[in-house]
């Protein structure tokens, strides 16, 4: 399933307040105040006369009056699309003024945010209120599913996918525990100041049946960003492979007799698992121990009998001479690995 990005309408948020601009005083928007150093300031307010007034943009800031327009309904979709301009808003305080009480304008500032600004009470000061507006948060989808696996090797699957930021902070996108059947983890991936993140780290964890004498598998991926999301797929390798071992034991095994079987699993060149089981006796008669404590069937042992020289084994107990073992039990491969 394809998943596109999720848009919204713009929230106003960040540096929104209230205060004072002093004629011949310079304005900083994206601080949020007054400012004694002209190379941070966005606007100066001009008093050219006792009449002749006029707000003028600096250091590459650029203004749009609006006029008396609703205030709390402007977005960040309405400010990008204005034609801002360096010209001068002329304010008088008789004849033309662009800026009486009530009467909004835009600001683009000198490094490129976008502010609303409403004028509430002109005069040689003005008081202000301005909001910068900031465009929607987008999301992504970053999926992960995980594949099932024999209940009897596997108790539960941790997943936990996480992006970090800019700021270098890490963040959660997804995060689930699940049982041997596997399942889907969703979370969402924010354009944080307007770019996804690259990629996406995912570690899958697995849990195996204590019978299985494995130790815990913790598997990590990088998965990159795509303009679709993230859809990361985790499948383990269920290779049923039964290896069947035949054991001609003469003479005629002894009650107190056992046997011993020792085996190792190897992936890679390298030895991810061994373990050893004895043959036990049990109430109901003797048994070979396999990793599943399964055996071969009397029918299988009297097929490999030639001739009489098996006539001294007993047939009710062929189990005593038979082990039918998976050294890397009935589902040999560990999850997430390759298995010939």
């Amino acid at each position: 399933m394809t998943t596109v990005p999720t848009l919204g309408r713009a929230p106003l948020t960040a540096a929104t307040g209230s205060g004072v601009l002093r004629g011949t005083y310079t304005f900083d928007f994206e601080a949020g105040g007054e400012t004694a150093s002209s190379a941070n300031a966005d606007v100066w307010w001009d008093q050219e006369t006792a009449v002749a007034r006029k707000l003028v943009p600096w250091n590459g800031a650029a203004l749009f009056s609006l006029g008396i327009v609703d205030y709390d309904g402007l977005q960040y979709d309405d400010l990008t699309a204005l034609a801002y301009s360096t010209t001068p808003i002329t304010a008088n305080a008789e004849g033309t003024n662009f800026l009486p009480t009530g009467a909004v304008f835009a600001v683009r500032t000198r490094s490129g945010a976008y502010v609303k600004v409403q004028v509430l009470s002109y005069g040689y000061n003005l008081t202000l209120r301005w909001e910068r507006c900031v465009p929607a948060t987008r999301y992504l989808v970053c999926r992960a599913t995980i594949g099932s696996a024999p209940d009897w090797l596997v108790t539960r699957y941790v997943v936990d996918c996480t992006y970090m930021t800019a700021d270098g902070r890490v963040h959660g996108c997804g995060h689930a525990e699940l049982g041997a059947g596997g399942g889907i983890v969703e979370g969402q991936l924010p354009d944080v100041g307007g770019q996804f993140p690259t990629s996406v780290r995912i570690v899958v964890t697995v849990d195996f049946q204590p019978d299985s004498e494995l130790h815990g598998l913790v598997k990590e991926f990088v998965v990159g960003v795509e303009s679709t999301g993230v859809n990361f797929l985790f499948e383990p390798n269920q290779v049923v492979q039964h290896t069947q071992l035949l054991f001609d034991l003469r003479p005629q095994p002894l009650g107190t007799d056992f046997l011993l079987i020792r085996w190792t699993h190897t992936s890679g060149g390298l030895v991810v698992a061994a373990g050893q089981k004895p043959g036990r006796r049990s109430a109901g008669g003797p048994r070979s121990g396999g990793l599943r404590d399964r055996f071969c069937p009397g029918r299988d042992l009297r097929r490999r009998r030639r001739g009489n020289r098996h006539r001294h084994l007993p047939r009710s107990r062929p189990e005593r001479v038979c082990a039918d073992l998976s050294p890397v039990r009935e589902s040999s491969a560990v999850p997430g690995e390759s298995r010939r």
